[in-house]
């Protein structure tokens, strides 16, 4: 499945995938806009810059967590699993599946 990451503001963030101790479920590759670790991060997203996701499968699995940190460093974790990340409400500067399921978009620049 291939999702995009939008930077809207004006600093970099910065995005990490990790798996739980029984092993990964698939990986989360980044490409485009950015630098760092094309497989699972940390992977740093430009402020105004696009970047392309695109998450595999193993076993028919997708599933893991994001950590989402900030310019300042301030870190947030949000789960994914079967094409969409879990959330309860609102999320602030960092809008979780919009517009699309696993795509991101950053509207501002710090948690």
């Amino acid at each position: 499945m291939d999702r995009n990451i939008y930077n809207q503001s004006q600093q970099p963030w910065t995005f990490t995938v990790t798996y739980d101790e029984g092993g990964n479920s698939g990986n989360v590759y980044f490409s485009g806009a950015g630098t760092g670790t094309a497989e699972n991060g940390p992977w740093v997203v430009p402020a105004n810059a696009d970047t392309q996701t695109q998450f595999t499968t193993t076993d028919g699995k997708s599933d893991g967590t994001f950590l989402i940190a900030d310019h300042t460093g301030q870190t947030r974790q949000f789960d994914f699993s079967g094409g969409s990340i879990a959330h309860n409400g609102d999320t602030g500067p960092v809008s979780l599946n919009t517009p699309a399921d696993c795509d991101m978009t950053i509207t501002a620049d710090q948690w």
